[in-house]
């Protein structure tokens, strides 16, 4: 790793920045639908990035921490509600990997 005041992260090409951002969500063991959220929350240039990048909008699970609110059956928990219609329209047309957990 570079260390040091000759490095920094702020300096990546978009393309880098992507790359990274992708295979850092893609560790299937560690992934989390809140990561694209988490990265996006650093600075501006990565909240560019990941807007930009489809792949990382694409994965959907049920079984995350949810705070869901339910009326007659239905999440209306705003901020997830806000969050999933986001999400869909940042994964573009990207195939969509979708967890539900039934327990």
């Amino acid at each position: 790793m570079i260390t040091g005041p000759s490095w920094n992260p702020a300096f990546l090409c978009e393309e880098l920045l992507a790359q990274i951002l992708t295979s850092a969500t893609r560790q299937e063991e560690r992934y989390s639908r809140s990561e694209p959220w988490n990265f996006a929350a650093v600075c501006r240039k990565w909240r560019t990035s990941c807007l930009s990048n489809p792949n990382l909008w694409t994965y959907f699970a049920t079984f995350d921490e949810h705070d869901c609110h339910l009326f007659k059956g239905i999440c209306t928990s705003k901020l997830s509600l806000t969050r999933c219609i986001l999400q869909l329209q940042s994964s573009k047309q990207y195939l969509l990997n979708v967890d539900i957990d039934m327990e």
